[in-house]
């Protein structure tokens, strides 16, 4: 019932911010909720790597 890892795809563009790309449940969820815009940010250290999306209606 819930969304897949492999439906959220990360993409990094060289000296450019990282895109969300969303495929299947997790794509139809953000139609389905209206969502207008969708925002990363991902940092990462040697051990650890973490990020935050924010989802705006």
């Amino acid at each position: 019932m819930g969304v897949s890892l492999t439906d959220i795809e990360l993409i990094n563009q060289m000296n450019e911010k990282p895109i969300l790309k969303l495929h299947n449940k997790a794509k139809s969820i953000i139609i389905d909720e209206e969502i207008r815009s969708v925002q990363v940010s991902v940092s990462h250290t040697k051990n650890y790597a973490g990020a935050v999306v924010i989802l705006e209606k």
